[in-house]
């Protein structure tokens, strides 16, 4: 059985996420939709992760995800 996390907890993670400045909510650009539909990475969010760092020109990708690392889209620093 999965325990469910009641609504109101879900919404007090969602506003420290809004209110820290180490966290930014980020959109994809006709660009950045570009690099997320050439990507070679199998999970979704791993290629949205590349996707919003090359749109933005980041120089590199700090992770341990070993399908950022070996896919060689995207600079990395671990």
């Amino acid at each position: 059985m999965v325990d469910r996390i009641d609504v109101k907890t879900i919404e007090t993670i969602i506003e420290i996420i809004h209110s820290s400045p180490m966290f930014v909510i980020q959109s994809l650009t006709k660009i950045g939709w570009k690099f997320f539909l050439s990507s070679r990475i199998y999970e979704l969010h791993d290629r949205m992760i590349v996707a919003a760092c090359l749109q933005e020109n980041v120089e590199a990708l700090i992770t341990r995800d070993e399908d950022i690392l070996n896919s060689g889209e995207i600079r990395c620093a671990w």
